[in-house]
């Protein structure tokens, strides 16, 4: 138990200290560019302001000494005691396969790596993204990022996973949510196997997903912590995997425990293909999300009209194996359009293009699987290049790079 403690420790100063590090890096780089202010505010909501913008950011810096600090004591501490720690051996049968960070909604909803770390036969949701030495063997299409398949017969008919991630940016299908200060994206995930043949599979899921900003993005709630809880989404679905083939359905709620933006209702559902049968190590692992917004209020602003959003995407990727220690690495590329009325302008006219995305993302499992269930270190890089809406939306910018790390813990 003090090992785990001590491990988890060590690995929650690290992303702490990664994490500080990578917003540093974007101050300095913004302070080259210039500062910039986004397109709107929600201190006054209007008609066609999209959820998330906060204002001018200039006067905000971070510490570079303090996080500097934070990040060598993080990894040493880490470092030490994953090479101090023996391996516990799994107590019971090896739990089903862990989900990959490459959900179609973690990919749209760049800057979050889950509770949506689950491959597209799982539900969309959040979703806020290795070296070369000797003894290290490469397997091409190994990797399980992306794909629909179904677990094995011997899984857990329960399953949960949580997830505590920072990023540098969150962005949600192109729209800018908040780009500056701490941005931690906590998720948890419960999944119910319903019914399971030799050849189908049907699972049901409940969960929640959460962005907490430091920057207090639009918040109207003031005196209490609710005021840095931006963002918290409900969704319950349903995956039926058969064979190759899983088709997902969902509904979400998108609210605001710091009333920033009204709240957003979402029907939305998945097809994906898990296509390494066929093509092997060239396996794309496509998908395609439908999303219809329900309710009153939308993504792209208050009272603005309810849209219908498609997602296509792929995820190839591979697994490196280095000492023993698999590397899952995999290369999402998506693109988001608007069928109708998703991406509208403060006139009211829609554009097509919302925007394009692509990224690389590596999972690394800590340890092995035992008593207190898997645990593993995601990080990802994403660069998003917006449409003309979307770019207005970010102050101009059409083109941003957003980095994520985070833990995840299945059990």
């Amino acid at each position: 138990m003090s090992d785990w403690i001590l491990t988890s420790a060590g690995c929650t100063l690290a992303i702490a200290g990664v994490a500080a590090e990578l917003n540093l890096l974007r101050y300095l780089i913004r302070e080259c560019r210039g500062s910039r202010r986004f397109a709107g505010t929600r201190t006054e909501p209007s008609r066609r302001a999209p959820r998330g913008l906060a204002g001018d950011r200039a006067s905000r810096n971070p510490h570079p000494l303090a996080v500097a600090g934070l990040l060598v004591v993080g990894l040493t501490a880490s470092a030490a005691v994953a090479r101090s720690a023996p391996a516990e051996a799994p107590a019971s049968p090896a739990p089903p396969p862990v989900p990959e960070p490459d959900s179609p909604e973690a990919q749209a909803r760049v800057g979050t790596e889950g509770p949506g770390q689950s491959e597209p036969s799982a539900a969309p949701s959040h979703d806020s993204s290795g070296s070369s030495a000797t003894g290290v063997a490469v397997s091409p299409g190994a990797s399980d990022a992306g794909a629909a398949t179904s677990a094995p017969a011997n899984a857990d008919a329960v399953s949960v996973q949580i997830n505590l991630d920072y990023t540098t940016a969150y962005f949600y299908r192109g729209i800018i949510q908040e780009d500056s200060g701490l941005i931690l994206q906590p998720a948890v995930r419960i999944t119910a196997n319903l019914m399971q043949t030799e050849t189908a599979r049907l699972d049901g899921f409940v969960g929640t997903w959460n962005s907490f900003h430091g920057q207090k993005t639009g918040a109207q709630t003031r005196g209490d912590f609710s005021e840095y809880w931006y963002e918290t989404d409900l969704l319950a679905g349903a995956t039926l995997t058969v064979g190759p083939v899983a088709l997902t359905a969902s509904y979400t709620f998108l609210t605001s425990p710091s009333d920033a933006y009204e709240t957003v209702q979402e029907l939305g559902f998945t097809v994906a293909l898990d296509d390494r049968s066929w093509l092997k190590q060239w396996s794309l692992k496509p998908y395609a999300t439908l999303a219809i917004e329900t309710g009153a209020d939308a993504s792209d602003g208050a009272d603005s009209d309810p849209g219908v959003y498609l997602e296509l995407g792929i995820a190839p990727g591979f697994t490196l194996h280095a000492d023993s220690t698999p590397l899952s690495i995999s290369f999402p590329a998506l693109i988001g359009l608007s069928l109708k009325d998703y991406y509208q302008n403060a006139a009211g006219a829609d554009d097509t293009l919302g925007f394009g995305q692509i990224g690389a993302k590596v999972s690394m499992p800590l340890g092995e699987p035992g008593r207190l269930g898997a645990w593993t270190l995601n990080a990802g890089l994403s660069v998003l290049f917006l449409g003309d809406h979307t770019r207005d939306f970010n102050g101009g910018n059409d083109t941003e790079v957003v980095a994520t790390i985070g833990l995840q813990w299945n059990f």
